[in-house]
């Protein structure tokens, strides 16, 4: 059992010379909103790209994953290949499909790419609707792929949107 803290764990890899950092999250950002208008900024939609990105200790091991050149829990080359040869699936959600607390093998566009797919996972823990919906605007459009698959989580999803409906930058998306 890996009793560590997030921080402890990022501090051990950055001793070995790892560059690893927190998932991000980009939900309930209310006072990002306001500068992201003000100034003209962007809306960060995912983590740091091409890093150990530590996730969650949910059952005694820390869930990590390298990330991709847009952030997300995807191998690197995984959007080359997409634009390459086309994108069977999209992946839009939360934290189910960013791959919470479990070892990548077991995210859901893993699983898909084991069949032969081509699949891309823009899911990231807090998302709700008006974010997914944004993942999909930003990177749907151009990968052009043959199926989204837009994961709804009952739970916390109409929470999340009354929420996000609040926010001042994500209202433009509506």
């Amino acid at each position: 059992w890996d009793d560590r803290t997030l921080l402890e764990v990022i501090r051990d890899y950055r001793v070995e010379g790892v560059k690893a950092f927190p998932g991000y999250f980009v939900n309930a950002r209310d006072e990002l909103a306001d500068d992201v208008i003000r100034t003209g900024r962007a809306w960060p939609l995912s983590g740091h790209s091409l890093v150990k990105t530590v996730h969650c200790n949910e059952v005694g091991y820390w869930a990590e994953y390298e990330s991709d050149e847009s952030g997300f829990a995807n191998p690197p080359g995984t959007w080359g290949e997409a634009l390459r040869n086309g994108l069977d699936f999209l992946l839009l959600g939360d934290s189910f499909v960013h791959g919470a607390c479990v070892k990548p093998d077991f995210h859901f566009s893993s699983i898909l790419r084991s069949h032969g797919a081509t699949a891309i996972n823009t899911g990231l823990r807090g998302n709700g609707p008006l974010l997914n919906y944004a993942a999909l605007v930003e990177y749907g459009l151009e990968l052009k792929p043959r199926l989204v698959l837009w994961f709804y989580t009952e739970s916390n999803d109409l929470l999340n949107l009354e929420s996000e409906s609040k926010n001042k930058f994500l209202r433009r998306l509506q």
